[in-house]
């Protein structure tokens, strides 16, 4: 029920009359974007202030859109056809990042996780949806790259998926064969989805060159990856040898261990040397298996065709690839002899040295834990504002505005939430604006959440939607029983408003209680930062407590 709701949810969020409906004629969206499908209008905007212009730096194919479609992969490769792995391309990556990152395949996740969480918070979207658009978006600002499938609306993820399940660049040939098959994949399948590392590089090998890429153009998605990979390996780029990398032939570049062996591999090798200088052919492929990649687990009957969100990728000035400088056929490790290799010049010069890829997200990784945390959370609000269309999401009130809906307002900022207030909270959650059971609860919930709070200390963060975050923690409280009911029938909602949880919680409460003769227009504030912890146990007063353990404890809270 309550994923079905949060479909139902959505689609009303987006304006659409069914999130399911037929594709019939282009529809004019209020971004001015056009698209076939009207619930697909809700993407451009987070295409454009979210993705573009915030997690890829104005549209750039860097680090950060190398790591997007990396993450995607290691979200989705979590399945198995036969069962028992995970839930596929669900974002259960994000979701459950802490158990995830410290899979031994993931390592350099977390930095991705990191940067990702907040501008996925700031969109609204499922996890799921989140990291495959961005995937796709991402990919789409690399030239030569082709232009992503996106389905739209997956729901959220239920459990993490399970360790041992991302190939690492130390497995064997079989191994990996055999995980990409157990997901549903084949050998050529496998080789096309290494197109990626066109556009990637590796921080972890060696921590100490961060950013080495896999070949000497890590900006344009060209097959010069699978040439350099074929060439004779003879020095490290760094400090190695290290686990999982081998001698590449250039410096400044890094060969997995892994990919070298696929290379020259007799069941893989006449697929990847196919690829060399067949722009089109890698192009179509990797285009087909991300496709698949991309829903694995979901049940695309239920979801939305909405490709056309994602830009077009710039094309390449010449998909005609070259050796690099002092490199010619004799340097070539020739694994397939049933294919002629192509026939390729070599650039004029010296030989080169590949510099590495930068990224504000290195910035973040030597950081500490601590700053990165106040980083996103500041950076969350920055992206909140822009999603709203507002110059900063602590804008001083100045002269009443007319927002996109129509209505009026003090604030620029608040725009963003009369969609959430008639669209979510009345027409579905109150039931068209009843002051019914759901309005009483989200009272009740309001007063659970904040009232875990002392100021003293130690209790809790107050009124940060910490009930609905920490849901399975809080549940339990002996105070709170009965509280699930309303924690599983809030949650689905709030996902799909893009508010955090405390802001979330507390507008449902107001509004709630406006519903009800005689009650007050409470105040609401906005601009609640995720919560970092559930409230403590015994906080909230119960029925069977002494006056003065009740004056007590709200005494404690900060109330006469």
């Amino acid at each position: 029920m309550v994923f079905s709701r949060l479909t139902s949810l959505v689609t009303l969020a987006l304006g659409a009359l069914s999130v399911n409906a037929a594709i019939t004629k282009s529809v004019t969206c209020p971004s001015g974007h056009v698209t076939a499908n009207q619930a697909c209008c809700v993407l451009f905007p987070i295409v454009d202030n979210l993705l573009q212009a915030q997690l890829f730096d104005g549209g750039e194919c860097g680090e950060e859109a190398h790591s997007a479609l990396r993450l995607s992969f290691h979200d989705a490769i979590g399945f198995s056809i036969h069962g028992g792995k995970g839930g596929g391309a669900d974002g259960s990556v994000l979701v459950f990042n802490v158990t995830e990152n410290a899979f031994h395949a993931n390592s350099g996740i977390e930095e991705i996780t990191d940067e990702q969480f907040p501008v996925w918070q700031a969109s609204g979207l499922s996890a799921g949806d989140f990291v495959h658009l961005a995937a796709a978006v991402g990919t789409a600002n690399c030239p030569g790259a082709p232009r992503l499938k996106f389905m739209f609306g997956r729901p959220p993820p239920l459990a993490p998926a399970a360790d041992l399940t991302v190939p690492e660049p130390t497995d064997t040939v079989d191994s990996i064969i055999a995980r990409f098959a157990d997901a549903g994949f084949s050998i050529e399948e496998g080789i096309a989805l290494l197109s990626s590392h066109t556009v990637a590089a590796a921080d972890e090998i060696d921590t100490t060159i961060p950013g080495t890429p896999f070949d000497s153009t890590p900006f344009t998605f060209d097959t010069q990856f699978f040439l350099e990979t074929l060439l004779v390996g003879n020095q490290f780029p760094g400090t190695g040898p290290h686990a999982g990398e081998v001698e590449s032939p250039l410096a400044g570049e890094m060969r997995l261990q892994s990919d070298a062996r696929l290379a020259r591999d007799p069941r893989t090798a006449c697929f990847w040397q196919a690829m060399i200088n067949n722009q089109q052919r890698m192009v179509t492929q990797f285009e087909t298996v991300m496709a698949k990649l991309q829903v694995l687990g979901q049940d695309v009957s239920k979801m939305v065709d909405c490709s056309d969100v994602i830009p077009v990728p710039p094309k390449l000035a010449n998909p005609i690839i070259k050796f690099p400088a002092t490199f010619s056929q004799k340097d070539v490790q020739v694994s397939c002899p049933q294919l002629p290799f192509p026939k390729l010049a070599t650039v004029a010069g010296p030989a080169p040295t590949v510099a590495p890829v930068g990224s504000t997200s290195r910035a973040l990784l030597e950081a500490s834990k601590s700053t990165r945390l106040a980083m996103a959370f500041s950076r969350l609000t920055t992206l909140i504002a822009l999603a709203l269309g507002a110059l900063t999401a602590n804008a001083g009130i100045t002269k009443s505005v007319v927002c996109p809906t129509g209505h009026i307002t003090a604030n620029k900022a608040c725009c963003v939430l009369f969609p959430v207030v008639e669209n979510l909270l009345q027409a579905q959650l109150f039931d068209g604006g009843e002051c019914g059971e759901e309005a009483h609860s989200a009272l009740r919930l309001s007063f659970h959440d904040a009232i875990g709070f002392s100021k003293h200390g130690g209790k809790g963060g107050g009124a940060d939607g910490s009930v609905l975050v920490f849901n399975v923690t809080e549940n339990a409280f002996h105070a709170n029983s009965g509280i699930e009911e309303i924690t599983d029938e809030q949650f689905p909602v709030w996902q799909a408003s893009g508010l955090t949880a405390g802001d979330f919680v507390h507008l449902a409460a107001a509004v709630g209680t406006a519903n009800c003769p005689g009650a007050p227009r409470l105040k609401f504030m906005f601009g609640r930062p995720p919560p970092l912890a559930p409230a403590a146990d015994l906080t909230v007063p119960e029925p069977t407590d002494s006056v003065d353990s009740i004056i007590a404890r709200f005494a404690d809270a900060g109330f006469s």
